[in-house]
């Protein structure tokens, strides 16, 4: 429940309050609000859509289903908010090396990051750094779908969701 507040879809604490770019609205042109908060009601298919990129992931990132007890050390991070991003911050994955120096240190920081995830640290220096990002940028979708895949059981489901009362979100009338 504090994850996932309506049992009818897959808005998350942390999306609820943010709103959605209009292209991704279910009801299309038909939304006339500046802003949309709505989200598609859960169905057959997109239980399975996300067990499909959960598994997509996996194979993609295997240290996703098996993580090395070396990625506790991971220390660089991919900030969610721009705001947050700090391209002075060694740490941050929009780090910019200023000089010669700074770049061989975040050419190395990469390769040990790149070693606790179980992904392959030669190449260039932007190659690391792109392969790394996309990596911290699928560990919290990763994340997201295991939670959403295991709190979706539709074999003990009491009522099928068209049947259901819809929660507040989808009781308002536009």
């Amino acid at each position: 429940m504090k994850t996932f507040p309506c049992y009818c879809c897959a808005v998350t604490t942390a999306t609820l309050v943010s709103p959605q770019p209009k292209g991704k609205c279910f009801r299309g042109d038909q939304c006339p609000q500046p802003k949309c908060y709505h989200h598609t009601m859960m169905t057959l298919e997109m239980f399975e859509h996300w067990a499909q990129q959960k598994q997509e992931l996996e194979a993609e990132y295997p240290y996703l289903l098996h993580p090395s007890p070396d990625l506790k050390k991971s220390q660089i991070f991919l900030a969610s908010i721009d705001e947050l991003q700090d391209d002075h911050n060694p740490y941050d994955i929009t780090f910019r090396p200023a000089t010669l120096d700074e770049g061989r240190h975040f050419d190395t920081l990469l390769s040990v990051e790149l070693s606790y995830h179980g992904l392959p640290n030669n190449g260039t220096v932007t190659s690391k750094w792109e392969s790394l990002r996309a990596a911290l940028e699928a560990e919290p979708i990763y994340n997201l779908m295991t939670k959403l895949v295991a709190s979706t059981d539709l074999e003990s489901t009491f009522c099928a969701v068209e049947d259901a009362i819809p929660c507040i979100l989808y009781g308002v009338i536009v």
